[in-house]
């Protein structure tokens, strides 16, 4: 599956999720979030060329997974709202605990498309990506 990855907030802790879901045997094709050569070479890259690329690449995604902590970013809201916009499955990540900081865009959305997805601890989060992502689970979620 075409996985469109997206966060804000810890670094690491989001690389780990891309990480789990590529070892899932995904396609991630947000990779020069988690590869430090891809990142690099991106700092070069024009900022419209990078929006076009990003657009197309939510447009050929199965789906998008987005981690959001309460430090949420611009980018990563109008990364969800457009693959909403366009018809896109998005699972929105976050910790429960910052529940109540949550901007309203995602607090307040009714998309049916939108699976909000709180989580206690990593354990849970890993718990919850290893049940609806390994390879085997991919064919009950379409």
């Amino acid at each position: 599956m075409k996985i469109y990855f997206t966060y804000s907030g810890n670094d690491e802790f989001a690389k780990a999720v891309a990480h789990a879901l590529r070892n899932f045997g995904h396609d991630v094709l947000t990779g020069h979030l988690i590869d430090a050569q891809l990142a690099e070479k991106e700092k070069m890259l024009s900022r419209f060329w990078r929006f076009e690329r990003n657009i197309r690449m939510i447009k050929e995604c199965d789906v998008v997974v987005a981690v959001l902590s309460d430090d949420s970013n611009f980018e990563t809201g109008f990364e969800v709202s457009h693959a909403l916009a366009v018809g896109k499955v998005v699972y929105m990540l976050y910790e429960k605990d910052s529940e109540k900081e949550m901007p309203v865009t995602v607090s307040g959305n009714s998309n049916p498309n939108l699976m909000k997805v709180p989580y206690e601890n990593e354990e849970g989060l890993k718990q919850f990506l290893y049940d609806n992502f390994r390879v085997a689970s991919v064919a009950r979620m379409q």
